[in-house]
């Protein structure tokens, strides 16, 4: 199968890359800025021939649709974007316009399915629901440019739908994993595990916090399962993980690395974190790999292995 995978380099979508060329796919990894050095990394020596890259704008329609008549493709898992609201313009332009985009060029080229991945920030706060497991299709009342992006891009897929563009969304939760640069959980994930598995202090914000932690190899899995799945009667899946504190997640670490120095610093990002998840399971026939344990300790593994401290 020929994919396009939009920020095929980039957090997510490498571990997206990765996984579909060592199951024998074709890739192009597309990005405004290709990081050819992380997939060397991640992908072993004799499925790297699966992908090719692509640098491109995916505000630039005409050029998305190129890529996609030039490679053949057939599916299209799209993870590039903005991560927050510091330039709205921007977020709006790139998560609202370049989905749009990544919905016409798949419907101009008639790929047999889209899969896009999305952000539980489009709920909004937990105070505005009365569940205290918010349903697959709960109302959406996002309180920031990027959440309001988000519950967009779920119009825009229910709009092409109707179509005859087969397009589904994975809504995120925290998705933790090495290699994230960018957003707030950057910042969490770094200095949660990142420097304490190199022997570094970590100075934690919003240490209040609890989170649902979603790792970024099963957030990679649970894309690929939604591109591969036969069909299903939703367009939009919550997809998470294990809710847990970040105190909690702090003391996973301590366990692996007893001497490890984590500061938590006061504070709440106030997102909402505990969600149903009937229908990932029984409708995508999503099941997490991992659970926040495992992942972490696959976390300090990673990093370790990448500066050669194993």
């Amino acid at each position: 199968m020929n994919y396009l995978v939009t920020g095929g380099t980039g957090f997510v979508g490498a571990y997206v890359t990765k996984q579909l060329a060592e199951k024998g796919d074709h890739v192009t990894a597309l990005d405004v800025k290709v990081d050819e050095e992380r997939l060397n990394r991640l992908i072993d020596t004799g499925s790297r021939e699966n992908v090719r890259t692509a640098v491109c704008d995916i505000t630039d329609l005409n050029a998305l649709v190129k890529i996609c008549e030039e490679n053949r493709i057939e599916k299209i898992i799209h993870t590039a974007a903005v991560l927050d609201s510091k330039n709205p313009p921007l977020t709006t332009a790139v998560n609202c316009v370049g989905t749009v985009n990544i919905l016409e060029a798949g419907l101009r080229v008639a790929a047999k399915r889209i899969v896009i991945a999305s952000s539980v920030s489009a709920f909004g706060s937990p105070d505005r629901y009365e569940q205290e497991y918010i349903p697959n299709n709960a109302p959406q009342y996002p309180s920031t440019v990027y959440g309001a992006s988000k519950s967009f891009i779920e119009g825009a897929v229910q709009d092409y739908y109707k179509r005859g563009v087969d397009a589904i969304v994975c809504r995120f939760t925290h998705v933790y994993g090495p290699g994230r640069l960018n957003g707030m959980g950057a910042a969490i994930d770094n200095n949660l595990v990142t420097y304490p598995a190199l022997g570094q202090p970590g100075d934690v914000p919003l240490g209040e916090d609890t989170h649902n932690w979603l790792y970024v190899k099963d957030a990679a899995k649970a894309l690929i399962t939604a591109a591969c799945v036969e069909k299903t009667v939703n367009r939009c899946f919550t997809t998470g993980g294990d809710v847990a504190s970040v105190v909690e997640a702090a003391d996973i670490v301590r366990t692996i690395i007893p001497d490890a120095q984590i500061t938590l610093q006061p504070g709440k990002f106030y997102l909402a974190n505990k969600f149903d998840y009937t229908e990932t399971r029984e409708d995508l026939g999503f099941v997490n790999d991992y659970t926040i344990q495992t992942g972490i300790a696959d976390f300090i593994d990673e990093v370790r292995k990448e500066h050669d401290l194993t």
